[in-house]
């Protein structure tokens, strides 16, 4: 069976008509921006605003029960923070939250040793909440899966967002200005100069893909890096430090001594005294790892073209079939479950995994900021 093209182009309106819907929420919104986090937490089944979504996940991601899955599982922060992140994408309130987090609790203890689950088990737990917000039958249908599709991409492409993680130092500028490519926190004139150098020296590794990125915003979908990028903040500055950035200045002071002890006195000099300015700048108290949510529909990618369509319609709808089906094998097999179904979707551009360059100032209004755990 398959579903008419205007089923998706449906779900998918053009921009302009998605900003007016923006306003028209935050118009018709009865909470307040400023709601404190005890409030946020109390507000089972209404739909936040995205400025109080990213209230909530900061929170959420400080609240006893993450503290509890940090205490009882070996799963990695970075983990963690894509547990949260994964639910709030796919669920815009409270309400399946300590569910979720109890069973995937629940998993990671049969798992202890592990930093990381299973994809395949992790997005069942995740797809659940979906299927029980759905109030999906308990034998699937043809209605269902269209229903499920329809909320992913109305959901996670078309009110959805992606994220560019950055040093806390930088929050500031970003709330003012947005992210622009053409606006760095530091001497730009200062880093080309060090470029050159480190060029001459055939050294450039030394401050990563610094010449590929630094006319550019990266952003990307996948859940998993979000808070490795943000530790990593500056890249450049990062990659100097050959430890990948700790608190300790004396041993990060040496490490750049010994990767300039060849280069002339002039050179060697320069990088050394750049790195000791910019340690400064990019290091302390409000140095901690943050995450902008950037609306999708800001950056023009949260509509479809009909070529994508159709790969969606195929590879989702395209498996509903009536009764036993045959596999490549011609084993029969049965229709695959609206769990696998979704995955599937979730592996197809751009709804999912997303990691792209970015060379035009992205608007404060577009962007809300996430505090990640410093750990």
């Amino acid at each position: 069976m398959r579903v008419s093209l205007n089923f998706l182009r449906k779900l998918i309106p053009g921009r302009a008509s998605l900003e007016t819907q923006s306003n028209d929420e935050t118009k018709s919104n009865p909470y307040s921006p400023t709601t404190s986090p005890e409030e946020l937490s109390q507000k089972q089944g209404s739909r936040l605003s995205d400025e109080e979504l990213a209230k909530l996940i900061s929170q959420k991601l400080r609240s006893r029960k993450i503290e509890d899955l940090r205490s009882t599982s070996s799963l990695s922060e970075n983990y963690i923070t894509k547990v949260v992140l994964d639910y709030f994408l796919l669920n815009r309130d409270n309400s399946e939250f300590d569910q979720y987090i109890d069973q995937i609790k629940s998993l990671s203890q049969r798992k202890r040793l592990s930093l990381e689950l299973n994809d395949s088990d992790h997005n069942e737990i995740l797809f659940n909440t979906v299927k029980r917000r759905l109030q999906l039958h308990p034998e699937e249908t043809i209605l269902d899966r269209k229903k499920v599709l329809e909320y992913f991409l109305e959901t996670y492409n078309q009110n959805g967002f992606v994220f560019h993680g950055f040093n806390g130092v930088f929050e500031d500028s970003i709330k003012e200005n947005g992210l622009d490519p053409t606006k760095r926190s530091w001497d730009t004139t200062e880093s080309a100069k060090m470029l050159s150098i480190l060029k001459r020296h055939n050294a450039e590794r030394l401050v990563g893909c610094y010449e590929q990125t630094a006319d550019k915003i990266y952003f990307s979908s996948e859940t998993s890096t979000c808070r490795h990028y943000a530790k990593s903040s500056p890249e450049w500055f990062n990659r100097m430090c050959s430890t990948g950035g700790t608190d300790d200045y004396e041993k990060e002071k040496r490490n750049v001594d010994i990767r300039t002890q060849k280069m002339p006195a002039a050179d060697r000099d320069f990088i050394r005294s750049l790195f000791a300015k910019y340690w400064q700048k990019f290091t302390g108290e409000k140095a901690k790892p943050k995450l902008a949510l950037i609306k999708r529909s800001a950056l023009g990618i949260n509509q479809l073209t009909d070529d994508e369509i159709k790969a969606i319609e195929d590879n989702f709808l395209g498996y509903v079939k009536e009764g036993p089906i045959c596999d490549s094998g011609g084993n029969i097999t049965y229709e695959r479950s609206i769990n696998d179904a979704l995955r599937f979707s979730m592996g197809h551009y751009p709804l999912y995994f997303l990691n792209s360059a970015y060379t035009q100032r992205i608007d404060p209004k577009d962007i809300h900021i996430v505090d990640l755990v410093d750990r």
